[in-house]
């Protein structure tokens, strides 16, 4: 079983994908993952990259537009 994320938590840069997540007090890191297919309620599968349980950032574009991360 993979996890899932939802689809706004994941931003496309570079032909590649990416979510952030959080490392503690107002630290983060942009990661690399492999998604897989899209679910109808918005969410979608990440195949590598991302371990069950971890935390994202809800909405990618939203947050490095306003943490100034391109």
């Amino acid at each position: 079983i993979h996890p899932v994320a939802p689809t706004a938590a994941i931003m496309r840069l570079h032909d590649k994908d990416w979510v952030f997540t959080p490392l503690g007090g107002n630290r983060f890191q942009r990661r690399e993952v492999q998604v897989g297919p899209a679910s109808s309620d918005g969410f979608q599968v990440i195949v590598s990259g991302l371990a069950g349980g971890e935390k994202v950032v809800a909405n990618a574009l939203q947050f490095s537009s306003a943490a100034g991360m391109e």
